[in-house]
């Protein structure tokens, strides 16, 4: 079926509570870097937590299949954090999750991320109350 999945928004958007989840490989100098070069290189199905408040300086990137010099530069090209933020600053938006997701988007066995780390993050924006997902890719 080439018809996108949608969800009619049920409030206005000054209201909603906004998650970014993106498939550009971001996660926290703390957190485990993605595997982008294993032995078989089935890619890295995995997700990290990405606190909206997390210091810019401290996200990272990993991923070998796109030009990572722009996201070095100013995440914001992939991963809009600091947009959003001005969009809940300025009323657009109700708020930005305070928590939003990265996975990193080379996964050659995307069945598990559909019945496994897909679904966990779904109930993880569902418990934090989160209205809307923007998903951006690479």
């Amino acid at each position: 079926d080439p018809t996108p999945p949608w969800a009619k928004l049920t409030l206005p958007i000054s209201k909603v509570k906004v998650a970014l989840v993106t498939t550009g490989g971001f996660y926290l100098d703390t957190q485990e870097p993605y595997e982008t070069d294993g032995p078989e290189r089935q890619g890295d199905w995995s997700f990290r937590a990405i606190p909206k408040s997390a210091p810019r300086d401290r996200i990272k990137v990993a991923h070998l299949h796109y030009d990572l010099s722009g996201p070095r530069e100013d995440i914001n090209c992939v991963y809009p954090l600091d947009r959003f933020m001005d969009l809940e600053q300025d009323g657009v938006i109700g708020e930005l999750a305070a928590t939003n997701y990265s996975f990193m988007g080379f996964i050659q066995e995307p069945e598990i991320l559909a019945k496994e780390t897909a679904p966990e993050v779904a109930r993880l924006l569902k418990a934090d109350g989160v209205d809307a997902v923007v998903i951006t890719a690479t």
